[in-house]
């Protein structure tokens, strides 16, 4: 059973609590093959195909919303703050 990163319908925020978007689907650790696909409902200006998600701070403060460190794989912020895990990026 794998364990789950992030749920549909979790909001992904910026480190200052606005909202960016929505995971689409429910997403297991280390299991994020297609950022275009299963992030939606965007409140903020999407990343175009081949632009990483670290580039696009929050349009209202400028605050991160995403990283990818490279010893603790992608990771997204949420309500309740970062979410670490394993996993590589793909925004073919």
């Amino acid at each position: 059973m794998s364990v789950i990163y992030a749920s549909a319908g979790d909001t992904v925020t910026c480190e200052n609590g606005h909202p960016i978007c929505d995971f689409l689907e429910d997403v297991a650790v280390g299991k994020i093959p297609d950022l275009h696909k299963q992030l939606g409902n965007w409140r903020q200006p999407e990343p175009q195909k081949g632009d990483l998600p670290k580039d696009h701070p929050c349009a209202v403060c400028g605050a991160r919303w995403f990283n990818h460190p490279a010893t603790l794989g992608v990771t997204f912020h949420f309500q309740d703050g970062w979410r670490f895990q394993e996993g590589k990026l793909s925004c073919a």
